[in-house]
C-alpha cells in the first residue's frame, strides 16, 4: 500500500512537471540531450531495526552516470545510475559493509534561469537495490526521489552542476558532475528583417530642376 501511494504521488507529479515544461516552448535550447558523469559523498541509513546490528558508518562516496533530453526551454527527463557506495553495520566489534546502488527516472523543471545558468527542481522515481552479507532489511525497494541542484554552462556543449538528491529515507547523494550537450543552441541571433530596396519616387513636378 505505501508502494502504490509512492507511485500514484510520482506520477502525478511527473505529469504535472512535463506539462509545465511543454507549455513553455519560446526559447532555442529546447530538444536537445547530454550525457554526464558526477561524483559526491552520500548519506546512508541501512534499516537495522529488529536485529542486534547497529550503524557504525553513514557516509561514503558514490558516482554515476546519466543521460537526459529537453524537449522544452525548462523541462527535461533524465535517467540515472548511481553506485552510492556503503554503510557498515557491527555487532560485537564485526562490522559488515552494506552496499548500495540504484537506478533513477526523474523529471526536471528550471525555476530560475538566464543564458548560462540555471536552478531547477526534480521528482521521479527510484530502484534502491542492496548487497550485503548482514541480516539487515536489504530488500530492493522502489521510492520518489526529490532533489534540486545549480548547473553552470560553459558554452553550449559543456556545463557542470552541483545537485543534492534524497533517494528515501536511506540514501541521500549530495554531487558535483560535468555534462555534455548535443543540439543545444544558444548563439543563434534572430535574422534581421531585409533592407528596404524601394527608391524614393522623383517629384514628378521638379523633374526639369527648376525648383
Amino acid at each position: 500500500m505505501k508502494l502504490s501511494r509512492q507511485l500514484m504521488l510520482g506520477c502525478i507529479t511527473l505529469m504535472c512537471v512535463m506539462k509545465l515544461a511543454h507549455a513553455d516552448t519560446a526559447d532555442r535550447n529546447s530538444s536537445s540531450y547530454y550525457f554526464g558523469v558526477d561524483l559526491g559523498p552520500t548519506y546512508l541509513q541501512p534499516d537495522v531495526n529488529g536485529t542486534s546490528y547497529s550503524i557504525t558508518d553513514k557516509t561514503d562516496i558514490g558516482y554515476g552516470v546519466l543521460g537526459g533530453f529537453s524537449w522544452s526551454p525548462r523541462g527535461r527527463v533524465e535517467t540515472q545510475f548511481h553506485e552510492l557506495g556503503s554503510a557498515k553495520v557491527g555487532l560485537q566489534g564485526v562490522e559488515s559493509p552494506i552496499d548500495y546502488r540504484l537506478f533513477n527516472f526523474d523529471a526536471q523543471y528550471d525555476l530560475w534561469k538566464n543564458a548560462n545558468s540555471q536552478i531547477f527542481a526534480s521528482m521521479g522515481l527510484t530502484s534502491l537495490s542492496f548487497d550485503t552479507d548482514a541480516p539487515a532489511k536489504k530488500e530492493n525497494s522502489t521510492n520518489v526521489k526529490f532533489g534540486a541542484g545549480y548547473e553552470y554552462f560553459f558554452n553550449d556543449r559543456w556545463s557542470t552542476r552541483v545537485a543534492y538528491s534524497q533517494f528515501s529515507g536511506d540514501a541521500g547523494l549530495l554531487s558535483l558532475g560535468l555534462n555534455r550537450h548535443f543540439g543545444r543552441d544558444t548563439n543563434t541571433t534572430p535574422e534581421s528583417p531585409p533592407e528596404s530596396t524601394q527608391e524614393t519616387p522623383i517629384d514628378q513636378q521638379d523633374q526639369d530642376k527648376d525648383g
